[in-house]
């Protein structure tokens, strides 16, 4: 029988093996992809500063209005200056920190689209109801992020960002608004511009492996879209290829491996232009529908190879026309995949 003693003995000694066979650790420090660094942030930002941002935010507003009001200089171990309008920008050290101060209305809230250099596609996204992240490479992986937020009732809208000595700070503008640019000083670092829109209230970063010239182009291809955002309800595999946005109106297109397609469709009606509501070239009549209960238009495209179905109908509660299409896929199944779509709450 082996002793108590001799057990602890082996342990020891099985411990020690293990321990020698790990690598050093210092070798061991995965940041992840920038995807993954994406979300991570934006979860921490939400968990964490939440807590206390808006108490900050009263402690701004009152060093604004003594400022304002000729009281002197209010003191603190951060400075706090009003960047742009309702806006606030604290600097501790090589920390900044952006904040808006008050809340923005749900409903008056719009989404952005960006106009991305030739070469890159959407890697990850992410949209919700006061907020968007996205990422975008090209075939070198070298990448490009995209992100916008609000600051409302129910969600914080802030940044952060740490400064290093490797960056020069400087004041520009995107399309005549205020704007903060991070300019990396060595070839393998990104850069970042920052600004808010005075209109819409929102913050608006863009990061990217550019010069300060490309970097401003970039920033002001930023345009908002003013289109409500709808969650559908995907077929299993599909996913999201392309993204493409104009003044009132945005199109999806999802695929899956076997190569089946689907476009998902928003425009806003007093921008429609009437496509849907007649019949379509290289479409049959159409075919009346439900969809919610709300009447519908369902056509099948005359040609035999690559066939594909479009239904079509309006949301009276948004304004909103929407259309899907899809191939291949029976009316039955394109029916159902138009009742999962729901105005984003």
């Amino acid at each position: 029988m082996i002793s108590e003693e001799r057990l602890r003995q082996a342990a020891e000694k099985a411990g020690e093996a293990l321990a020698d066979s790990l690598p050093d650790p210092e070798t061991c420090r995965e940041t992840g992809s920038p995807a993954f660094q994406m979300r991570m942030e934006k979860l921490l930002r939400r968990a964490r500063w939440r807590r206390w941002s808006k108490g900050l935010q009263k402690v701004a507003i009152l060093a604004l209005v003594l400022l304002a009001a000729g009281a002197g200089v209010f003191s603190l171990n951060a400075k706090a200056d009003e960047w742009v309008r309702g806006w606030v920008k604290e600097e501790d050290g090589s920390s900044i920190h952006y904040y808006f101060v008050g809340d923005v209305k749900e409903e008056d809230i719009v989404h952005y689209t960006i106009e991305l250099p030739e070469g890159y596609s959407l890697t990850w996204g992410d949209i919700c109801k006061d907020d968007g992240s996205f990422l975008y490479e090209n075939d070198e992986g070298v990448y490009i992020a995209f992100e916008y937020d609000y600051e409302t009732i129910r969600s914080t809208g802030d940044m952060f960002l740490s400064t290093t000595d490797d960056e020069e700070k400087k004041e520009v503008t995107v399309n005549g608004i205020k704007a903060d640019l991070y300019l990396a000083t060595k070839p393998q670092n990104n850069s970042t511009i920052i600004w808010a829109d005075p209109t819409t209230k929102a913050i608006i970063e863009v990061t990217a492996f550019m010069g300060e010239e490309e970097l401003i182009q970039l920033a002001e291809s930023v345009r908002p879209i003013r289109v409500p955002l709808y969650d559908i309800d995907l077929p299993e595999g599909y996913v999201l290829r392309e993204r493409t946005s104009e003044e009132a109106a945005e199109t999806e297109f999802y695929q899956n491996d076997q190569g089946q397609w689907l476009t998902f469709r928003r425009e806003k009606l007093a921008w429609h232009d009437g496509v849907g509501t007649a019949q379509r070239i290289g479409e049959s009549e159409g075919k009346k529908v439900t969809v919610h209960g709300l009447s519908a238009e369902l056509y099948s495209s005359w040609q035999k190879e690559n066939a594909y179905q479009t239904i079509a109908w309006n949301d009276p509660l948004t304004g909103v026309r929407l259309t899907l299409t899809a191939a291949p896929m029976e009316e039955e199944a394109l029916i159902r995949l138009a009742e999962s779509v729901t105005a984003k709450k």
